[in-house]
């Protein structure tokens, strides 16, 4: 059961690292987002 939750969690962090290097290409490409 511990081994699963670690599981989940590392998985879930890998897709919020994601989803964040993702959102900051969107930004990067965006030059009103940088001016915010």
């Amino acid at each position: 059961m511990k081994f699963f939750s670690l599981t989940r969690l590392k998985n879930y962090l890998i897709y919020q690292s994601t989803l964040f290097k993702n959102f900051l290409k969107k930004v990067g490409k965006n030059p009103y987002f940088l001016k915010i």
